[in-house]
């Protein structure tokens, strides 16, 4: 997964409801966490990161449209 199409995606979400405006931080705070895992070689704490923002985009995506496609590419492999 590139943390920067992540990155992309979230910027790109329109959140229109405090639901969808809450998830967008949290999404943000995750992706910002994420990347210092990988800086650092820290994998199962990233594993674990990515893990918690596809579980947040999951519950947000049929709530939100036109992010759905854009996650929908994106897959956690273990």
């Amino acid at each position: 997964m590139r943390v920067r199409y992540l990155e992309q995606i979230i910027k790109g979400m329109r959140a229109r409801t405090e639901t969808e405006k809450a998830a967008r931080r949290a999404l943000i705070s995750c992706v910002d966490k994420l990347r210092w895992c990988f800086w650092h070689a820290e994998l199962e704490k990233a594993k674990t990161r990515m893990e918690g923002i596809l579980t947040i985009c999951r519950v947000i995506v049929p709530e939100t449209p036109g992010i759905a496609q854009g996650l929908a590419q994106l897959d956690c492999r273990t």
